[in-house]
């Protein structure tokens, strides 16, 4: 009675939620199936610990029964253990904070459109190359079918060496707890090609993925790693034929000035004649192609009344 009360009542809750979808909707996640195992195993052995604790004789006998009786399969789970989705509403992607996107989902979308939104992650965040952060708002929502999630593995396989290679962070917004405690356990059980944290509100995966974009190294620091590891002294990368002064790799170093994009590829090349990895240029390309934006943006929010002082 114990067992049952309990995994009737934790059904129950985690249908009120939203972590479990109505009974009788078809389908349901591998991972919703492992959190209703979880619980049910824990009541489980509770109450054979506690049947065997109040049996007047042979308590392991009186556990044993039980847990032969536990064995019967259970409509409930089979209930508890279904998908959800929700109406269908639009999911968005903000791109006015580039390098930082802001995808929004509201309710829960089709399989079709969740597709689509992904061709246009694809398209604005991973094609052009750029570091950025990315923040997931399902504050508005309460699941997603497993159709999508399969999607969205599916997604994250195909461009793993780029995410890994651009993603500086990416911040989950739920409001359910327990919705938080499970991508946590997913994430635990398959890390991703990032770095990751999962928060209840908006504004807080927003204030990390903002720290994310500015602890991460700038192009000066990239290229005075470099120099040193395969050059040492500037000099020498004059030598190997950067046609420049090493008053200007000073200036690049400390990040007072950013090279044109003519220089940029002049120390690529050197570099690479040095022995720098595919994946040291790469770094160094998106390092100044990210400081590169950032100053454009920064000089056109500058009042026309200061430009011309």
């Amino acid at each position: 009675m114990t067992i049952f009360a309990t995994t009737t009542a934790t059904d129950a809750l985690l249908h009120q939620t939203g972590v479990f979808p109505p009974t009788g909707a078809p389908g349901m996640s591998h991972a919703l199936f492992v959190l209703a195992f979880s619980y049910r195993a824990v009541f489980d052995v509770f109450g054979c610990y506690l049947t065997a604790r109040l049996a007047p004789a042979r308590p392991m006998l009186h556990a044993m029964v039980l847990g032969g009786i536990g064995l019967v399969p259970r409509r409930r789970l089979k209930g508890a253990c279904t998908p959800h989705i929700l109406a269908r509403m639009p999911m968005t992607l903000d791109v006015s904070m580039a390098p930082l996107f802001v995808a929004t989902a509201t309710g829960a979308v089709t399989d079709e459109e969740y597709s689509a939104q992904l061709v246009e992650w694809t398209e604005r965040i991973i094609e052009p190359g750029r570091p950025y952060a990315f923040v997931f708002d399902a504050t508005g929502i309460r699941n997603v079918s497993r159709a999508q999630r399969k999607l969205q593995a599916d997604w994250i396989n195909d461009h793993r060496a780029a995410i890994k290679r651009l993603n500086r962070g990416c911040g989950f917004a739920f409001n359910c707890a327990v919705t938080r405690g499970l991508l946590k356990a997913v994430h635990w059980l398959s890390p991703p090609p990032y770095p990751y944290a999962i928060f209840a509100t908006r504004d807080e995966a927003l204030a990390w993925c903002l720290k994310q974009l500015a602890n991460q190294p700038r192009f000066g620091a990239r290229f005075r790693i470099l120099r040193l590891e395969l050059a040492g002294r500037q000099t020498k990368l004059v030598a190997e034929g950067l046609r420049c002064t090493d008053a200007a790799i000073s200036l690049w170093e400390t990040g007072r000035r950013l090279p044109s994009s003519r220089m940029l590829l002049k120390a690529i090349g050197v570099f690479v004649r040095l022995g720098a990895s595919p994946e040291d240029i790469e770094q160094l390309r998106s390092a100044w192609m990210a400081e590169r934006d950032g100053r454009l943006r920064l000089r056109s929010h500058v009042p026309e009344s200061s430009e011309s002082q």
